[in-house]
């Protein structure tokens, strides 16, 4: 089998990936890392990955670069993001199961407001915004050129569009646009930490229950051998601040 994990940078790598792939139950997996280091991490080399990574931010056809490892499933960890729907467009022409795994402790972002994260951004950071934004775009043109579906993927870049447009102007009706997907484009399955994060996935996304797993956080639990049994229900949440 063969699994790849996207992240934007990888220096989220050891706080978000080595666990699951250092406690994998099953060791006959290929384990991929798909990144953009180029964009979010200029410079950066996150020397402790010890499987094959991928900058995509380098390929033209990110479509023929995934066809090459056969893979079986691509995780994300935060796939409402423009690029990262490019790559479920991109899954699923290629018959690859996408899955959102959750990192954060919570899905609903309607009680904040997100614009005030901008205001005081420098002008090298606002500058850098822009050419993520021209990187976002660039790819989605690109791509378009080998992808089978374009309809669904402009239709896809119109509804996310309109979503930054609304960040910035009004910013008080976020809360109705759906912030990991859209309700015609999303991964196939997701784990997340528990039913309010579910039940956030159902109304915004109306995501089928069943490929919707209560997962708690990691959802591949290790050494369940020397776990102590008991009757009562509880719960042990792991924040990877508390990782090495």
């Amino acid at each position: 089998m063969n699994i790849g994990f996207f992240i934007k940078s990888t220096k989220s790598y050891n706080a978000h990936i080595a666990p699951i792939i250092e406690n994998a139950p099953i060791q006959d997996i290929n384990h991929f890392i798909f990144h953009i280091d180029r964009v979010y991490s200029p410079g950066y080399r996150n020397e402790t990955i010890k499987i094959k990574t991928v900058d995509l931010s380098t390929e033209i056809n990110i479509i023929n670069t995934l066809k090459t490892f056969e893979l079986d499933i691509l995780v994300f960890l935060s796939p409402g993001h423009l690029y990262e729907l490019l790559l479920v467009n991109i899954c699923k022409q290629l018959s690859i199961i996408s899955i959102f795994f959750q990192h954060g402790l919570s899905l609903d972002l309607s009680s904040f407001n997100l614009k005030s994260f901008f205001q005081e951004k420098s002008i090298a950071r606002k500058l850098g915004s822009v050419k993520k934004m021209i990187f976002f775009y660039f790819s989605i043109i690109s791509s378009s050129f080998f992808i089978n579906n374009r309809y669904l993927l402009f239709k896809t870049v119109l509804h996310k569009s309109m979503r930054y447009f609304i960040y910035y102007f009004r910013p008080d009706i976020l809360y109705r646009f759906p912030k990991y997907g859209l309700r015609f484009i999303h991964c196939n399955y997701a784990f997340v930490y528990g039913k309010k994060d579910m039940d956030y996935l159902i109304e915004s996304m109306e995501m089928d229950s069943n490929n919707i797993i209560i997962s708690g956080y990691p959802f591949l639990t290790p050494m369940l051998d020397h776990c102590h049994s008991s009757d009562r229900k509880s719960v042990l949440y792991l924040s990877s601040a508390f990782r090495e």
